[in-house]
């Protein structure tokens, strides 16, 4: 008699990063099985970090800025207001900052899922954080393609931010509503049913509660800046 077998090991295939762009429900379904933090992180931090150096270097070298640098500079603070100087301050801070934005806000869903009452781990969602970063990767990408082709001191050519006047609440406000950023969350919504099993409504109400937190933040830092400059 031939013995029964039963297949109980089955290799489980890892999420991709760059599918989470194309096939995102996909990639949700695995990582209830797989959930990789270490080497994605990384790769999101560094990309990030390059993002963030060559944002910082053009708006660094613009004519806005090099304009208000007085000639007579000593040449050792000359360095410290170089493009390059500022690109790799803008590169170290994105290196660190990523990260620990992951943690932190990775924090924030897992208060919010023990008040629902769902038990998924703060690793899953920190996974699920790291994962659909790479769309705001790409956004960057874009922004500083665009930057590089039409230059200006503006960041976010892909929100709606550049309708408004730089240093305005509007244009701090305007910056939230940015195409890759609202993508980013949509996707996450999609990550929140599939992998950590809340209900639709319950997803979309977390992603908004987010975003809501996230323009807060926006008008704030607008009404400070406003008051920063007032006489």
């Amino acid at each position: 008699m031939e013995p029964n077998v039963t297949a109980t090991n089955v290799e489980v295939a890892k999420p991709s990063l760059w599918g989470v762009i194309t096939s995102p429900s996909l990639q949700f379904e695995r990582m209830k099985q797989r959930a990789p933090i270490g080497l994605p992180m990384l790769l999101m931090a560094v990309l990030y970090a390059i993002i963030g150096a060559l944002s910082a270097y053009f708006v660094a070298s613009s004519p806005e800025i090099a304009g208000q640098m007085p000639a007579d500079m000593p040449e050792e603070a000359q360095f410290f207001t170089s493009a390059t100087f500022v690109a790799i301050m803008g590169g170290a801070g994105a290196l660190i900052g990523i990260p620990l934005l992951f943690l932190i806000t990775a924090l924030f869903y897992k208060i919010c899922m023990m008040i629902m009452g769902n038990d998924t781990s703060y690793k899953k969602l920190l996974s699920i954080l790291i994962y659909t970063s790479v769309i705001g990767v790409l956004g960057g990408a874009v922004n500083v393609l665009l930057m590089a082709i039409f230059g200006g001191l503006d960041v976010q050519y892909t929100s709606l931010a550049p309708l408004f006047k730089a240093g305005t609440m509007l244009h701090r406000v305007g910056a939230t509503f940015e195409v890759f950023s609202i993508w980013s969350l949509v996707v996450t919504a999609i990550a929140l049913q599939k992998t950590a099993d809340l209900r639709k409504g319950q997803a979309i109400t977390l992603v908004v509660i987010f975003f809501a937190i996230s323009l807060g933040f926006s008008i704030l830092g607008g009404l400070l800046g406003s008051a920063s400059f007032a006489p």
